[in-house]
């Protein structure tokens, strides 16, 4: 019922809403990571991990840096024990309205800039470069922490490159 009173509230008045159930399990899903991402983000980013997206110089073939892309895994809801691969395209969007994008972002924000000064032992001028959400931008400090993490970290402000997504 709630489903179908939201749908209807979204059409405006004097609408109607013909329940299909595909669109009531997409609503289902979209319920279901919200809540895990709550649960995450509340338990130490369980579930979030930091891929490296490797950057190479074209004419050398040389590393000199890597995109830091997050990644989510929630518990499977068919397999006991094994987690499932929540594709980005479902997460970022849920971050960005319920605004758990802000301590998400400070978190992968923090992991890459760490992981970027212990590559700089062997590669001293590796850079990272780490997406910002526009909610982020808006909505929070990020100049500051951005600062910060990087005088935490002890890296030089050029080895942070930051991407505004387009959201």
């Amino acid at each position: 019922s709630e489903f179908a009173l939201n749908e209807v509230k979204e059409r405006g008045k004097n609408s109607y809403y013909v329940f299909t159930q595909e669109e009531y399990d997409k609503f289902r899903r979209k319920r279901l990571i919200n809540k895990e991402l709550h649960h995450a983000v509340n338990h130490n980013f369980e579930g979030f991990e930091v891929y490296y997206q490797p950057i190479v110089d074209a004419k050398t073939y040389r590393l000199v840096g890597a995109e830091a892309l997050m990644r989510f895994f929630m518990p499977s809801q068919t397999k006991e024990g094994e987690r499932e691969f929540v594709s980005p395209v479902e997460f970022i969007p849920l971050l960005e309205q319920t605004g758990l994008i802000i301590p998400a972002g400070k978190w992968i924000l923090k992991k890459a800039v760490a992981c970027c000064k212990r590559w700089q032992q062997m590669i001293p001028d590796f850079r990272i470069n780490v997406n910002l959400s526009y909610i982020q931008v808006m909505k929070s400090n990020a100049l500051e922490d951005i600062l910060h993490v990087v005088q935490m970290y002890g890296v030089k402000p050029d080895s942070v490159g930051i991407e505004v997504t387009e959201s």
